[in-house]
């Protein structure tokens, strides 16, 4: 009889299930039931990537709820970059009630999370918002323009019905998208044309092509218009080339002058130059060596130094 008396008690104070209450934890619901100690503790929750802040949650994780992040997996220098969450709803709920949160963990410092431009967060602290039946959400992230790695983790929450009638019936299921960071690269290719014909040309068009040790082909990095090129003349004309995420090799870097042959010319072979450029280790990471640096700004006075001889010959002033 005392064992039997004793389960019972033990029954009697054992806590309560919680249900997942949108209203409780997300400010941007405007609910009155928001509880700043309860948003605190289901940030906390969410930066260990824990669905909720409590004890006995009864949010149960589904592949019934589907989220799907759309947006670039690079962050290129102080480029802002936006996403769009989408979260479908249970099929069998009466009405579904969407609550969205996400948080990023790696290298965050100086990563800024800007939901709906309403307001912005650094990025290791969990965002919550309540569509209260809408099913998607934007966002911008705001890179710090240093290299890095990091995880956007997206929690979507699915209730049936509003967040005080749904109670236990709250599923939801999590999404990941890995993010490259790094800071902007640009490098300054210039060449210097030489017209040796005895007349002046105008609106020439000098296109500039990449190709690394891994491509099979070359790829466009730029193109950049002559205005005008004097009777026995110079013209210097350059591009930036974003290098940002190409790999540290030794490339192949080809100019055309006139590549859409819109000026008839006698002698084309001279229209075209090769130029090796050694892009060597990716600039601005914090732990890059002072010896490093050196070998990058050897390689941008060297590539800013190229004189490239193209002979210019037009058949219409011959």
């Amino acid at each position: 009889m005392f064992i039997m008396v004793q389960l019972a008690l033990a029954v009697a104070v054992a806590p309560a299930a919680m249900a997942f209450d949108p209203g409780l934890v997300a400010a941007t619901a405007n609910d009155p039931a928001f509880n700043l100690t309860a948003s605190a503790d289901f940030r906390q929750a969410l930066s260990q990537l824990r669905p909720c802040g409590w004890a006995n949650c009864t949010a149960t994780q589904s592949d019934k709820v589907v989220v799907n992040i759309s947006g670039s997996d690079r962050l290129t220098g102080t480029f802002a970059e936006r996403y769009q969450i989408n979260v479908s709803g249970v099929p069998e709920f009466s009405s579904n009630y969407t609550t969205i949160a996400v948080v990023l963990n790696g290298t965050t410092t100086g990563v800024v999370l800007q939901p709906d431009a309403s307001g912005e967060r650094t990025g290791d602290i969990a965002y919550t918002k309540n569509v209260n039946g809408s099913s998607s959400m934007n966002l911008t992230l705001l890179p710090s323009n240093t290299s890095g790695n990091f995880t956007m983790y997206v929690f979507g929450y699915v209730g049936e019905g509003n967040r005080s009638a749904h109670a236990a019936h709250e599923f939801y299921n999590l999404a990941t998208k890995p993010i490259q960071m790094r800071p902007q690269r640009l490098i300054p290719i210039n060449v210097t044309l030489t017209n040796e014909a005895n007349v002046s040309v105008t609106n020439v068009l000098v296109s500039f092509y990449a190709k690394g040790p891994g491509n099979a082909g070359y790829t466009l990095i730029g193109n950049n218009t002559v205005a005008a090129l004097n009777a026995k003349g110079n013209a210097d004309v350059g591009v930036k080339w974003d290098a940002t995420w190409e790999q540290p090799a030794v490339y192949t870097v080809k100019v055309v002058v006139d590549p859409l042959g819109e000026h008839t010319e006698v002698f084309e072979d001279n229209n075209v130059m090769f130029i090796q450029v050694n892009l060597g280790p990716s600039a601005g990471a914090a732990s890059e060596s002072v010896v490093g640096q050196a070998f990058l700004w050897g390689t941008l006075i060297t590539v800013g130094a190229i004189a490239a001889v193209l002979w210019w010959y037009n058949k219409v002033y011959e």
